[in-house]
């Protein structure tokens, strides 16, 4: 075929002639100006061929324009239709590769009405089906897309949430430990300088009473200083008692301010190490594919109920012996398969109940399934 970007007359270019086509013929592969059209429409071997335009055949599928109407192994036109092998062939394909093949009806029967053929009004409604359930899931995406988003955005919001009152928390847990802690400096300060300024000031007093001893000694009279020392006595046995009395009750202690850390913050801090579990959850899609047929088949039996299904006869068997029958099978071509329990065979017999084979089995058989349809 040539190629669809060509717009020369086929019959033109082989005479070295270049004039536009306006005509393709699918059954002679080529493309015809007007001129040639007329003598190509006239001609009695070429005259029933179906034409279509040039600019037309451009918008066909590249799959399309790939399919031959002439067999490529022998350069002649299909002729007929193998539908043991689904696919056109010529009369030399007939009398090679198809000279067993019986059922090779004319191409031109097969291909009758193609155009409006159930086959391609299936696929008009299978190609309708996949758009309305790829429609559906986009808008399902689309919907979890926002889901997701939203989630997330909750998340995060909850997650800050929890975050400013943990802060708070902590602002206030501070707050109240930092007061206390200035509260006992402020306590400690105050009893260390009371203590400090009242030994300042019996210090000055001590060194007062001292030079007041030594004038007694170097001035006062025998009697004076005998008399004076009673005096000095009294005032520091009476500085010694408030300083024994002050040890005992710890007025004189050193002070120190100790911090013990609550062990919950060390463990808060190790052991909580996030702030939950976060994972991605699937579940199966809502929407689901169903073809064209098998949505008419669950039309067709919406709304029957059990009572309303009625049993009918399709076909039966008479067979010529009695035996213990365990499994049994109706075969495509309508042969009877069985299992013989007390003679351990597999039997094949026909619709008519005639015995065509049987097969002796190595142990008892108990049932019987078609797995590969195949004749017997």
């Amino acid at each position: 075929m040539a190629t669809v970007t060509s717009t020369n007359c086929s019959v033109c270019e082989s005479q070295y002639i270049v004039k536009t086509a306006v005509k393709w013929c699918f059954e002679c592969d080529e493309a015809f100006c007007p001129d040639c059209l007329k003598y190509h429409s006239n001609v009695k071997s070429t005259k029933g061929h179906a034409v279509i335009d040039v600019s037309d055949l451009k918008e066909l599928p590249e799959f399309v324009l790939k399919i031959k109407q002439h067999c490529d192994d022998h350069e002649a036109l299909f002729q007929n239709y193998c539908l043991s092998h689904e696919r056109p062939c010529c009369r030399k394909c007939i009398n090679s590769t198809h000279k067993n093949c019986t059922d090779m009806p004319p191409l031109d029967d097969v291909i009758k009405d193609a155009r409006k053929s159930t086959a391609v009004k299936d696929i008009q409604e299978r190609l309708q089906n996949l758009k309305e359930y790829h429609e559906r899931l986009f808008h399902e995406k689309e919907e979890n897309a926002k889901e997701i988003k939203t989630q997330s955005k909750t998340i995060m919001e909850h997650v800050k949430s929890i975050r400013l009152k943990l802060n708070q928390h902590l602002d206030r847990l501070e707050r109240e430990f930092l007061e206390k802690v200035s509260d006992l400096e402020k306590n400690a300060l105050q009893n260390i300088e009371r203590i400090s300024r009242d030994m300042k000031d019996k210090g000055d007093r001590t060194d007062e009473l001292n030079k007041c001893l030594i004038k007694m000694q170097n001035h006062a009279s025998e009697l004076q200083i005998f008399l004076g020392t009673k005096e000095f006595e009294f005032e520091i046995s009476t500085q010694e008692k408030e300083i024994e009395e002050l040890t005992k009750d710890h007025s004189f202690d050193i002070r120190r301010i100790l911090f013990k850390e609550n062990i919950k913050l060390s463990d808060f801090t190790s052991d909580i190490c996030s702030f939950g579990d976060i994972a991605l959850e699937t579940k199966p899609s809502i929407i689901s594919y169903t073809t064209p047929k098998e949505h008419q088949a669950q039309i067709s039996i919406e709304g029957r109920k059990f009572d309303d299904i009625k049993l009918k006869l399709v076909a039966a068997f008479n067979f010529e012996v009695k035996m213990s029958m365990f499994g049994f099978a109706i075969l495509e071509n309508g042969n009877a398969c069985y299992t013989d329990f007390i003679s351990k065979t597999l039997n094949v017999n026909n619709p008519n109940g005639v015995l065509l084979h049987s097969i002796v089995l190595p142990q008892t058989p108990y049932d019987i399934v078609v797995v590969n349809a195949v004749t017997l």
